[in-house]
């Protein structure tokens, strides 16, 4: 066993004096364990005050003291998805229970969904087209590589068809809600109008395997601690991106900031580097900033994935590691106004330098670098190493005890017990990740985590519009047109008299993702249009550049389809929200110019319902 500068004698003659008190007291007294105890001290202070902050709210919550609100059936909501090579059946799953729930508690809904990196897997892109057409309103694809930009182009689109609501909904894709009441739960709290931004309680989604225990766990730990904490006075300093939900009239013009957002990376130039990661950071920000509380709601529960691998999964912990501490630095001059929100976010970092400095640092000034200690009180690093780590271990089972009870009282997971060590060191690797991502903020514009997420997109940036959902019905006895999107996403039984229902998925105008603008583009420098957007039912038609047939129904019996629509395009229509999505259909949509060239079709809707005599 190795002792610093002590004889194989001197430890001979006195073996037992190193755990004296008189050992202790003379390490305080000269630094040796002074810094670590201090330390110590700061951090059992700083997560006490925020698990009694957790304590108090979750008791007051689960005894209806507070968030006690009605339901709000009355507002409206826009959901907001952003796509990149996901699981299309969880994608699926995830869009139909929450679809179902926000039809079924919500005055009106609707569903805008991206699917970015389309230009990659072609036939992957079709798959989920297919896959989710019936829950989302509207679709689109693009190469643009940017989810922040895809949010702000979703936004743009909703303001310009009137279909952005009260809330504003923003949604991962691999995100599960656990129920069908989520849309309920979610926007209770704003029946407070101070309360401007809502997240969800969340968790790991099928946590089987170590990485993803150990984040589930991690998540666990947020919700009670310096979030519940946080919620008790409305002051959440980040609404995690997996789901959550702001008041549209606070962002909805704040989407270019979003977008031109960059940071200054190297102090005294002007070199800057454009934002990627944070879009939720920056989000709850507009929030705090105009005023509004921000909270987590906890009968609003979901689930996210989470890699199988430690890899992996330390790479989210760096771009989240590099979003947070960065925004809470370069925020200092207004985050000052919230006061749970800034000690938070400033002890987390105090924490995490800590941690390092204590596990690296001081090791070495001790057993290298301070005096040597008198003959008889030195105590050998791997002593040392051991007391470290039993201490730990016993903080983590105080801190940690209510998870560890669940898992083994509720869950029958006795066997987590012996996690604790993977915990701490998970935990422990979590800070230096974190002191790299705060050394590294030039990084804040690279995703990190998706295969092709940070491949420069094409030259030509595009947004195609690929789908869109809209029942358009007339009414036998007056010949009116009314437009209505499909209430639910479920499907019924079939009507007693047979209903003959055509979708027609119409490729609109080809857009290109500028400043806070979709211009038109010329199809012709586009990449080839992808096949098989159609499912069983769709049919795709574009009138600005060659059409694509779909299996049984090619573009002659298109046209002659066409025909069919003028007579009830013509009759008087219903002043309705939905009908603004609508443009007339007339003989012209199918006719062509002097030179040849179709015109542009600009049909929003594609649904046409008919129902035929008994």
């Amino acid at each position: 066993m190795y002792y610093y500068n002590i004889t194989k004698e001197s430890h001979s003659a006195s073996p037992k004096t190193s755990l004296t008190m008189l050992q202790g007291i003379y390490d305080l007294s000269t630094g040796y364990w002074g810094v670590f105890v201090i330390y110590w001290i700061i951090v059992f202070a700083i997560m006490t005050i925020r698990q009694i902050g957790a304590l108090i709210f979750h008791i007051a919550f689960r005894f209806e003291k507070i968030f006690d609100f009605p339901a709000q059936p009355q507002l409206g909501a826009t959901i907001f998805v952003t796509i990149f090579d996901e699981d299309i059946d969880l994608v699926k799953k995830g869009l139909d229970m929450t679809r179902r729930s926000f039809d079924e508690h919500c005055s009106d809904v609707h569903v805008i969904a991206t699917i970015d990196g389309a230009d990659i897997n072609q036939e992957y892109a079709a798959t989920m087209i297919e896959a989710i057409s019936p829950m989302v309103d509207l679709i689109y694809t693009t190469n643009v590589r940017s989810k922040r930009q895809n949010l702000r182009n979703m936004m743009a689109r909703a303001k310009e068809l009137d279909i952005l609501h009260d809330i504003s909904c923003f949604m991962d894709s691999d995100t599960m809600p656990d129920n069908t009441d989520i849309a309920r739960e979610l926007l209770r709290p704003f029946a407070d109008p101070e309360i401007g931004g809502v997240t969800t309680c969340q968790r790991i989604y099928n946590a089987n395997s170590v990485s993803r225990i150990i984040a589930d766990w991690i998540e666990f730990a947020r919700i009670y601690s310096s979030m519940a904490a946080g919620s008790l006075i409305g002051q959440v300093g980040c609404l995690p991106g997996r789901l959550y939900a702001v008041r549209s009239e606070i962002v909805q013009d704040k989407m270019d900031d979003l977008v031109e957002d960059y940071w200054s990376v190297v102090p005294f130039t002007k070199k800057k580097v454009q934002c990627f990661a944070g879009d939720d950071r920056v989000i709850t920000n507009f929030v705090l900033k105009a005023g509004y509380k921000t909270v987590m709601m906890p009968s609003a529960g979901v689930k996210t994935c989470m890699p199988r691998s430690f890899l992996k999964m330390f790479k989210q912990w760096e771009r989240w590691g590099r979003s947070s501490q960065g925004y809470t630095l370069r925020t200092l001059d207004w985050s000052w106004k919230q006061p749970w929100i800034l000690f938070q976010n400033l002890s987390d970092i105090f924490l995490t330098l800590g941690t390092v400095y204590i596990l690296t640092i001081h090791w070495v000034l001790i057993y290298f670098v301070y005096p040597p200690r008198p003959e008889g009180q030195s105590l050998p690093v791997s002593t040392s190493l051991m007391f470290f780590f039993f201490g730990a271990m016993l903080t983590i089972f105080i801190r940690q005890g209510f998870f560890l009870a669940t898992q083994i009282a509720k869950h029958k997971k006795p066997w987590i017990v012996f996690l604790v060590p993977v915990f701490f060191l998970s935990v422990s690797v979590l800070h230096f990740i974190r002191v790299y991502s705060l050394l590294t903020p030039q990084k804040i514009g690279v995703w990190g985590t998706r295969a092709g997420a940070d491949d420069d997109s094409a030259e030509d940036v595009y947004v195609r519009r690929v789908y869109a959902s809209t029942t358009v019905s007339v009414d036998e006895e007056t010949g009116e047109l009314s437009a209505t999107r499909q209430k639910s996403c479920v499907s019924t039984e079939p009507p007693m008299i047979p209903q003959l229902r055509l979708k027609l998925s119409i490729k609109s105008q080809e857009e290109k993702v500028e400043d806070s603008t979709l211009d038109i583009k010329n199809p012709a420098t586009h990449p080839p249009l992808l096949p098989g957007y159609v499912n069983k039912t769709p049919v795709e038609a574009i009138a600005s550049t060659p059409p694509v047939s779909a299996p049984g129904f090619g573009y002659d019996n298109f046209l002659r389809f066409l025909t069919m629509i003028p007579a009830a395009a013509t009759a008087p229509r219903k002043s309705t929200t939905a009908e603004k999505m609508i443009q007339e259909v007339s003989d012209e949509n199918d006719s062509s110019d002097d030179d040849g060239t179709f015109k542009t079709f600009s049909v929003q809707e594609s649904i046409l319902q008919e129902t035929p005599q008994a």
